[in-house]
């Protein structure tokens, strides 16, 4: 008989098994390969932290990281509230499934483009008129 613990760990395990693979690994690799100067596609030479005091020395990085902090303060707060303003309006509203389904259809249509453009791309046979 199974315990509750094991049975959790069954559930997780691949969720932490691809999270490694697809995100916690490439990260610490980069962070690897970040150590050495490269020249092309080969390892120059190891320079351990210089590149990351060259970026915190970069004036440019600065701006940017500032820029992004800023978007952010202003871009996250505001579309949660809007949405959720948005939310508890069209709730009231009496008809207001008509309203979701319009602003879902804006979600969705542009992903049915994009499946519809890829099947002329890759199916040599979509555009042939036989």
């Amino acid at each position: 008989m199974k315990t509750k613990g094991t049975t959790i760990i069954i559930f997780l395990l691949p969720s932490i098994l691809f999270l490694s693979l697809f995100v916690i690994y490439p990260m610490l690799y980069n962070f690897y390969i970040s150590l050495f100067k490269w020249k092309v596609v080969r390892i120059e030479s190891f320079i351990g932290l210089d590149n990351y005091v060259k970026l915190l020395n970069n004036p440019q990085f600065h701006r940017a990281f500032i820029n992004n902090l800023i978007w952010i303060l202003i871009h996250v707060p505001t579309t949660t509230v809007l949405g959720l303003l948005l939310a508890v309006l069209l709730k009231r509203v009496k008809g207001s499934y008509i309203i979701k389904s319009v602003i879902f259809l804006g979600m969705v249509i542009p992903q049915i483009v994009v499946g519809i453009m890829l099947l002329f791309m890759f199916d040599s046979d979509a555009l042939d008129s036989r």
